[in-house]
């Protein structure tokens, strides 16, 4: 976001996409991505940590000037607020989180890529009821005012375009 880099891909709020703040650099989307609340699970695979009224919810999280950690505070607590919810860890390291998932400690808000391995394992689950997924973008973002201009448009031109037929098979 300082221009120091040529290319950056980012996950981004669909409602709040980085090339609002980025009036000089170009986006390719390039995908999709949410972030799931997830448990550990139990022996028959549904999440051992669920949202129960008068229930306690462990929660494993971000520090809120995180990006996960601003858009768990934004869109998920004010749905907790009528339940017993505590933020037991937090951490910026994700995949510490899932380790903390894994351990048991609670539910965490996690990327699917990050946990669908353990989810089809059934070492975790996806908490449905009650605590909604949050849909994110996928965004490549290039400039071309840097001394490379010319590489970086050889490359920028060969993503769309595989981008492109990509999109094209699905």
């Amino acid at each position: 976001t300082r221009g120091e880099v040529d290319l950056m891909l980012c996950l981004e709020e669909s409602d709040n996409l980085l090339k609002n703040r980025l009036p000089w650099a170009g986006r390719l989307p390039v995908g999709s991505e949410a972030l799931v609340p997830v448990s550990v699970a139990d022996a028959n695979g549904r999440p051992r940590h669920v949202l129960k009224k008068g229930g306690h919810l462990r929660l494993i999280g971000s520090p809120r000037n995180s990006f996960a950690g601003r858009l768990v505070a934004e869109r998920i607590e004010p749905l907790l607020r009528p339940y017993q919810a505590e933020v037991v860890h937090e951490s910026t390291f994700l995949a510490g989180v899932k380790e903390m998932v894994l351990a048991g400690l609670g539910v965490a808000w996690l990327p699917s890529s990050l946990v669908m391995g353990e989810v089809k394992r059934a070492r975790l689950a996806i908490v449905r009821h009650g605590l909604p997924a949050i849909p994110l973008e996928l965004g490549l973002y290039h400039r071309l005012d840097q001394a490379n201009a010319e590489a970086l448009k050889l490359v920028w031109s060969l993503l769309v375009s595989s981008n492109a037929r990509i999109a094209g098979t699905r």
